[in-house]
């Protein structure tokens, strides 16, 4: 198994556990019930919010990927970080140069 399924299985077992911890410490179901905000939100049984979750879980495998890249910056990334550079000295803040 590789580095990015590793931190794939590793992210999306710790968001898992996670929620499962924090919902039963939290008493969430009591919270869907009593709190006004929450008639707001659709029933966790309705086909949406089923859906919601099976796109984050593949949004969990997509997430890694920006971060796995080779160590040299390709031109695009050299323009794209002038650019933020520039907008950030437009706003007063002391930025340093990027070397490629």
């Amino acid at each position: 198994m590789g580095i990015r399924s590793r931190f794939i299985l590793l992210h999306v077992l710790t968001y898992t556990a996670a929620g499962i911890i924090f919902y039963q410490l939290q008493d969430y179901a009591e919270a869907f019930q009593t709190m006004e905000a929450f008639e707001l939100f659709r029933p966790l049984d309705d086909p949406l919010v089923a859906w919601r979750y099976r796109y984050r879980l593949c949004a969990a495998h997509c997430w890694p990927c920006c971060f796995i890249r080779s160590t040299t910056p390709s031109p695009a990334e050299i323009r794209l970080a002038s650019g933020v550079r520039r907008a950030l000295r437009l706003h007063g803040y002391r930025v340093g140069d990027i070397h490629s």
